[in-house]
């Protein structure tokens, strides 16, 4: 993670869920984040397939140049990018993964580069994680640089952040598009101790 956004969500969201692979959706404290806020956003899962936006701050809305209460998230993207957060989003749901992506857009004429986070988060009784806490993040000089929206947003680069066995070996970085994430939406090869054991650890190559 390279951002200010993305490292403070993820620092705090790390805290809050201790041991756990995940923290509930209800310990959120909008207080704890309230220089983010504008950045981020909560989806629910509503079903394969289908995780539409609870709550968006302005610069998510802005990026996308419309509200976004209510639509569902992958209807924002490409076929080939949709394919790819269907996976991941799953992934994320089921397994605890932690998803961090560098995004590529135009604005204007320019392109734009910028980073997305996605955290895992219980919600009541669910044996799963429903809820997703985001955010969109970009440096200072882009954000005062280009005017938003941006448009033709893609996927081009990912890591997924699993809780894994310290003696499992790190995969090595693979561009978003050759990979077909097939490496990265790998299933855990125990779950019931994934679930037990929430130490995080970098898959995809490169430091949190």
């Amino acid at each position: 993670m390279k951002l200010h956004t993305s490292k403070n969500l993820y620092e705090y969201w790390n805290e809050l869920r201790g041991n756990r692979m995940a923290p509930q959706r209800k310990e959120l404290d909008p207080a704890m984040l309230k220089d983010i806020l504008p950045n981020l956003f909560l989806l629910d899962r509503q079903g394969p397939g289908a995780y539409s936006f609870r709550l968006a701050g302005t610069k998510t809305c802005n990026i996308f140049g419309e509200e976004l209460k209510d639509k569902n998230f992958l209807d924002l993207w490409n076929e080939n990018d949709r394919d790819s957060f269907v996976s991941l989003f799953d992934t994320l749901s089921e397994q605890g993964a932690v998803i961090v992506c560098g995004l590529k857009g135009l604005s204007g004429d320019e392109q734009v580069n910028f980073e997305f986070l996605a955290l895992p988060l219980f919600h009541k009784n669910a044996t799963y994680c429903s809820s997703i806490i985001g955010s969109f993040g970009f440096n200072s000089e882009v954000e005062r640089k280009y005017l938003l929206p941006v448009t033709d947003i893609e996927l081009h680069s990912l890591r997924v952040i699993w809780p894994v066995d310290d003696n499992l070996p790190l995969q090595k970085n693979i561009p978003a598009k050759r990979s077909a994430l097939q490496i990265a939406i790998r299933a855990n090869p125990d779950d019931e101790y994934q679930l037990r054991r929430a130490s995080f650890k970098v898959i995809q190559g490169g430091k949190v």
